[in-house]
Parts: C-alpha cells; sequence; structure tokens
C-alpha cells in the first residue's frame, strides 16, 4: 500500500490515529468495569479490578508504552487517549464507591486509586522492579487502604527517625 492510499482514506493524521486506536482497543477491550460494580466488598472489588487491569497491561504492554512515550510530543496521540482518561476517572469512581472518606481524605483516596490505575505504576513494580502480578496489586492495594484509612494524631507521616521533611 502506498502513502497516497492511505491518506485517500484517512485525510488527516487525526483521523488515522483515531482509526488504528480503534482498531486496536476493539482487539484488546478493556476489562468489563461494570463487572466491578456488582462487587459489594470495596477490597475485594480493588483486588479483582487491579488484577484484571494488570493482566490487560501485561498483555497491551507493548503498544501502551510506545504510544504513552509518544503522546507528549504527538499531538493527534491525545483525542484518541482523552477517552482513555475517562475510562480510568470512571474506574476511580466505581473503586471508592463504598469507603466512606470524605474532605482531604477524599481526595488523598482518589490520588491513591489513579496511581495504582496508572499503566506507568504497573509497569514501574512489574516490569522495571520485577514484581510478579499478584505480588503488585498486593502492595497497591495497601496503598490504597492507606490512603483511605482515617488516621489518628495530627495528620502528619512519621517516620523512625522523625517528622517526614525534617531530619531528627
Amino acid at each position: 500500500m502506498q502513502r497516497h492510499t492511505v491518506y485517500r482514506h484517512f485525510p488527516s493524521e487525526t483521523d488515522l490515529f483515531g482509526a488504528c486506536s480503534a482498531h486496536f482497543f476493539a482487539e484488546h477491550p478493556w476489562p468489563d468495569i461494570e463487572s466491578w460494580r456488582s462487587i459489594g466488598d470495596p477490597d475485594r472489588r480493588l483486588a479483582l479490578a487491579l488484577d484484571g487491569l494488570y493482566a490487560y497491561y501485561e498483555r497491551t504492554e507493548p503498544m501502551l508504552r510506545n504510544v504513552l512515550r509518544d503522546v507528549e510530543v504527538v499531538e493527534t496521540l491525545r483525542p484518541p487517549l482523552a477517552a482513555v482518561e475517562a475510562l480510568l476517572a470512571e474506574m476511580t469512581e466505581i473503586l471508592a464507591a463504598g469507603r466512606t472518606v470524605r474532605g482531604r481524605r477524599r481526595r488523598v483516596l482518589t490520588a491513591a486509586l489513579r496511581h495504582v490505575l496508572d499503566f506507568h505504576t504497573w509497569r514501574s513494580l512489574t516490569v522495571d522492579n520485577g514484581l510478579g502480578r499478584t505480588e503488585a496489586v498486593e502492595l497497591v492495594t495497601a496503598l490504597v487502604d492507606a490512603a483511605a484509612a482515617r488516621r489518628r494524631g495530627a495528620g502528619t507521616l512519621t517516620t523512625r527517625r522523625g517528622s517526614a521533611g525534617s531530619p531528627s
């Protein structure tokens, strides 16, 4: 196939990337997030959702890695990825359901959920640091649990050496 044939069918890069993205996601559908809604226990829902999402990332890693790398410099990749961002936002809402947190704690929980759903988080834990999917899910589930937990005290993170950010 020659270049002019491609441009006859796809008059712009946006059209071309949109068609390629639609084809890719049709061949590699995201996990069924609607099934997550029926799981009443937020901890069980989170673990099953992350296991399914991380399995998806395992299967699609080469393509997602390249697209997410290039999106910063190839503007025509941004529209197809807007749908992915919307899906991640919906996943976040589903996984936050049933966790009774408000105010600042709600923002912390939302940030933790967005972090653990992120492809780069999965890749850092598994590809870069050698964790298996089960280990990665256990680790990030603990992060979300900590973010959702009601803390006692002044609300500052402390270490054995002292307060975070201030050496002792």
